[in-house]
């Protein structure tokens, strides 16, 4: 016999509008989750503006940390670290980066009690660790400190908090990643806010015996004092949470079907970004106190538009020519008669009319203007083979973008492109948004904004109808 259910659980109920009169927990549970379902399958988006990508791209480099206080963001170079003020429309000067091996292994930069801070592998002893700088202005370069922190040989950071969400006000949390070959991995280690050195770091986790990895450290902006962990690869117990600043923990679930790596937040979940071959997101649920898929599509079979994005097409006002200018890029085939075509010049409703060859199309309207090198996308159907673990969640309306890539489905020469897709709500199916220029180190959220690697766009608006 099913037990009754528990307030929280009635709580959620009500809010939906949903009779607890009769219902066990069992029951009351299946009319919250259809509810949800349903209602996320209501949800549209209502302010889709598609991928330009000349906005959205500083000379190749890779966003990893936005300064919310001063509204800037951080992107690192092949050779140097540059901040932007736009949005990535124009940089600063190289702004100098901590003495570290290369700029490759500078993986987060945060704002954190007044300092920038952000992790690197040490040049001198080949081991990951932290750095501090004063914030500048302009083209004013950082000074950064010597390394603060000395992790594990070979190391990485995966998860670095607080969150760009200010976190909390007591510590700075840092994840060591860990190496298989060390007994127990990886660490977690936090920093007191009153210590003005920056070198007094606790080790508050691990290593624990049978852990491989330390996959990411979040602090939770609703509830202060909490701190979640998630580990990897394989771990049984494989999230964990402490509600007194990292002092104890527990183990939120035991069972590696849920392993994740980036957290976020809003004031109804957690979010998980899923490190398996079967999700798109996990959630823990505040309201029930229980994991569940928070999409309702698996992610191993995504439908989205194909690989059909191209940047070299060549339009001709009032023409219904369109050719690739390049003569390199193979972007057309036979079976594109009759299919949706959208980019730079190309009115709305246009499909293509006829094939000439791999280079050359017949529109059924002419191109609105003249231009060499435009943006084209050709809508064919496939389903991708995605790899999902980097997410986060707008928590002003619960929308979760994550990254996922295609895993070579792709025709030879485009496969293994990135693409965003948008989870409206929890429950809803994932929705494709842009095709991406390259990889990043994680999702953010901030300024407005969703941000990975060389990318960023406004965040999306959304109706219910």
């Amino acid at each position: 016999m099913s037990a009754p259910p528990n307030l929280s659980l009635k709580k959620l109920a009500l809010q939906l509008g949903i009779s607890t009169a009769g219902k066990s927990q069992d029951q009351l549970a299946a009319a919250i989750k259809s509810a949800i379902s349903a209602a996320s399958g209501r949800r549209v988006i209502t302010s889709f503006v598609p991928y330009n990508p000349s906005s959205s791209i500083i000379r190749g480099e890779t966003m990893i940390g936005v300064d919310s206080v001063a509204g800037a963001a951080y992107y690192r170079s092949a050779t140097n670290l540059y901040r932007s003020t736009d949005f990535g429309v124009t940089s600063s000067s190289a702004l100098s980066l901590p003495a570290v091996t290369s700029p490759y292994t500078v993986g987060k930069i945060v704002r954190w009690n007044g300092s920038l801070w952000c992790i690197g592998r040490d040049a001198t002893t080949n081991n990951m660790s932290v750095y501090r700088a004063t914030p500048t202005t302009g083209n004013t370069p950082l000074v950064w400190s010597g390394p603060l922190l000395a992790m594990n040989t070979g190391t990485s950071g995966f998860g670095f908090g607080p969150s760009l969400s200010e976190g909390d006000a007591l510590y700075l949390y840092v994840a060591e990643y860990g190496l298989p070959s060390l007994s127990g991995g990886g660490r977690v280690f936090r920093l007191p806010a009153t210590d003005s050195a920056g070198t007094a770091w606790q080790t508050i986790l691990g290593p624990l015996a049978g852990t491989t990895h330390m996959h990411a450290v979040a602090t939770d902006p609703q509830n202060p004092g909490h701190v979640w962990v998630t580990l990897g690869d394989g771990v049984a117990a494989c999230v964990k949470r402490s509600t007194d600043y990292g002092s104890t923990w527990t183990d939120m679930v035991s069972d590696s079907r849920w392993q994740t790596v980036q957290i976020s937040f809003d004031a109804n979940y957690v979010y998980l970004a899923p490190d398996v071959t079967y999700n798109s997101l996990v959630v823990y649920n505040r309201a029930t106190g229980a994991f569940q898929i928070g999409a309702s599509a698996y992610h191993a079979y995504l439908p989205v538009l194909s690989p059909g994005v191209f940047f070299d097409a060549g339009t001709t006002s009032g023409s219904t020519t369109l050719t690739m200018k390049s003569f390199v890029t193979s972007a057309f085939d036979p079976t594109d008669v009759g299919r949706p075509i959208t980019g730079q010049n190309i009115p709305a409703g246009t499909t293509i009319a006829a094939y000439t060859n791999a280079y050359q199309v017949t529109l059924s309207q002419a191109a609105t203007a003249t231009l060499s090198g435009g943006y084209i996308h050709i809508q064919r159907p496939e389903r991708w083979n995605a790899n999902c673990f980097l997410g986060a969640v707008d928590e002003s309306v619960g929308a979760y973008y994550f990254a996922a890539n295609d895993n070579a489905a792709g025709p030879a020469g485009i496969a293994g492109r990135f693409g965003l897709f948008v989870v409206p709500c929890v429950g809803a199916a994932p929705q494709f948004l842009d095709y991406l220029p390259g990889t990043g180190t994680q999702v953010f959220i901030a300024l407005g904004r969703v941000w990975f690697g060389q990318y960023n766009r406004s965040l999306i608006s959304f109706a219910s109808v």
